[in-house]
């Protein structure tokens, strides 16, 4: 039986999640307490006991000046005793018949491997979100700019500046305040940081994560202001090593985009126009 959870649910999610994706139980009840909502995970039950789960996370998919309804689909897990009988095919079909039912119009998601984009196209979606990824060294950036700021960024200036930045992509996968208040409280939480920062050249905000002495910038978003210029007033706060970024396709011209995600859009896909579709902030 597929049916929405309930709280009397969590303790065998939590331990389904631990089993199938490895994470600390301080993380998984960071999630559970801070952005799980039962309305938004479908669970796969049999026999009382839950062998499967799907969370369907609400955002808001920008066609240029077209909003429309979406879900971000993460988590999908099947117990291991249980997979090879469809399980989580079962759990998208469900997802995407409540979403046509909801007047929903598409999903998104990021395989957590190479192999799942195989598995995914069989299941209808289509890859249209792709990446750069670089790496740049402290030797590579400008100095200090005399006047600048750095600062722990709000989830209203997140929202203001991602929204400004993204604006122009023929596809943004846009996050609300509330979600960005999580991923800002769970950066806080586990030692990385969402930064705000500007000079006379700009303003612009980061999210950042240390791996070892190195820095990823999982997103940054910028306006009126060079990426060289940001990243030479991130590094006067964190003096890291090194930086690795990841940035919409076609930032860098030297790089082959990589791809990052996909969607699966209940009618056919609208003629994107305009600069490469951008899907950030994804849960990996």
């Amino acid at each position: 039986m597929i049916r929405f959870a309930e709280n009397e649910d969590h303790a065998q999610l939590k331990n389904l999640w631990q089993v199938c994706f490895g994470d600390s139980v301080a993380a998984i009840d960071f999630y559970f307490t801070n952005r799980h909502q039962n309305q938004n995970m479908l669970v796969y039950e049999k026999d009382g006991t839950i062998t499967g789960m799907l969370t369907m996370l609400p955002v808001e998919l920008s066609f240029g000046l077209i909003m429309q309804r979406g879900r971000y689909i993460y988590a999908v897990a099947t117990a291991p005793q249980s997979r090879g009988f469809g399980v989580s095919s079962q759990l998208l079909e469900a997802c995407h018949t409540w979403m046509q039912n909801n007047n929903e119009t598409a999903s998104v998601l990021v395989p957590a491997s190479e192999s799942l984009f195989d598995y995914y196209g069989k299941r209808g979606f289509e890859t249209v979100f792709y990446v750069d990824n670089i790496t740049v060294s402290p030797a590579d950036l400008p100095a200090f700019p005399m006047i600048a700021v750095c600062a722990p960024c709000s989830a209203q200036e997140f929202y203001r500046l991602r929204n400004a930045a993204f604006a122009d992509s023929s596809l943004f996968v846009k996050w609300e305040v509330d979600a960005l208040s999580y991923v800002i409280k769970g950066a806080e939480t586990f030692g990385d940081g969402v930064y705000y920062f500007r000079s006379e050249k700009g303003e612009g905000c980061a999210f950042c994560g240390w791996r070892d002495r190195s820095v990823f910038i999982r997103e940054i978003a910028l306006l009126k202001m060079d990426m060289h210029t940001a990243l030479s007033i991130l590094h006067h706060e964190l003096g890291a090593e090194e930086y690795t970024l990841r940035l919409p396709a076609g930032s860098v011209k030297e790089y082959a985009p990589q791809r990052f995600g996909m969607i699966h859009y209940m009618g056919d896909l609208p003629e994107l126009q305009g600069k490469s579709p951008f899907l950030s902030l994804a849960l990996d």
